[in-house]
């Protein structure tokens, strides 16, 4: 992608895509995308949009007017441009310093898309809803899509698109970031109850949810009153238990079902949680069924 260049209230790069045959037949494609850095001076309009443009506002703040309303958005916010709606956006006086991000997208189905991160033209943008590497990762998205673009590989370009707006933060789905934060929290608990025989690991959950892993594990920690490794675990001991309670599988094999690489680690493990062996909790356990 090019240097900066200068404008009389800006500085910004700018990259340029044509979409495939295919994409124009999926409606959803990229038409252009790029960096800006503005001066004190910056002001975008009254104009209105020619594609859906999604701003990201790296670094400062933005006044952001739509129709009848306006908005202040900073550091880790996003809106978008609607085409046909009056807009106009600038830098706030106080907080001269302005850098963003965009791209804009072309197609029947960009409504469909931008509606699943939670925007629409009655409401056109997120707080909080980029993660801190964002800026690298976009960048590394401009690269990347202008190399697949200019070699028009159909779903490796429209898959660039999906990965980088995944990158958004679970918070951004939602309304409120503590219903969001609940809402990707049981999600990542039901991922872990389906795959805590997989050996999977917390850095797996958090990618599934779209976040950071320390990013993950301390937002999970306050909503859920424990660490997500204390949940994994718990998940697989209670599990554990219940086998050596209701099946005549030995210990090694229940600790290697488990996602446990050896009988040790499970042994200790088990011991940690419940007080007892693996051996003696089967053992009590046999006994308990003869008595009653």
């Amino acid at each position: 992608m090019q240097v900066y260049t200068e404008y009389p209230h800006e500085f910004k790069k700018i990259a340029y895509f044509m979409p495939s045959e295919a994409e124009k037949k999926l409606e959803l494609y990229a038409v252009q995308a790029g960096r800006m850095i503005a001066k004190p001076s910056f002001k975008s309009g009254p104009r209105f949009a020619n594609h859906h443009t999604v701003h990201f506002v790296v670094e400062g703040h933005v006044r952001y007017l739509y129709g009848d309303h306006q908005v202040e958005l900073k550091q880790n916010d996003m809106f978008c441009l609607f085409p046909g709606i009056t807009l106009q956006y600038q830098v706030i006086p106080e907080c001269p310093s302005l850098k963003m991000a965009w791209i804009a997208l072309h197609g029947e189905n960009v409504k469909t898309f931008l509606r699943l991160i939670g925007i629409s033209s009655d409401r056109p943008y997120l707080r909080e809803a980029m993660l801190p590497d964002f800026p690298d990762q976009f960048e590394q998205f401009l690269q990347e899509y202008q190399q697949l673009n200019a070699q028009n590989p159909f779903l490796f370009s429209i898959g660039k698109i999906f990965d980088m707006f995944s990158r958004l933060t679970a918070e951004s789905r939602t309304g409120t970031v503590s219903k969001a934060r609940k809402e990707w929290v049981d999600q990542s608990i039901t991922f872990m109850k389906l795959h805590y025989r997989d050996n999977i690991k917390i850095r797996d959950v958090a990618d599934y949810i779209g976040l950071t892993r320390s990013h993950f594990a301390t937002a999970f920690a306050k909503e859920v009153g424990c660490t997500p490794l204390e949940y994994l675990t718990k998940i697989r001991l209670s599990a554990g238990a219940k086998l050596l309670e209701q099946s005549s599988h030995s210990i090694s094999e229940i600790a290697v079902s488990l996602g446990y690489p050896d009988l040790y680690t499970f042994s200790k493990s088990f011991h940690k949680q419940f007080g007892t062996s693996p051996k003696s909790y089967r053992a009590s356990a046999v006994r308990d069924q003869i008595m009653f």
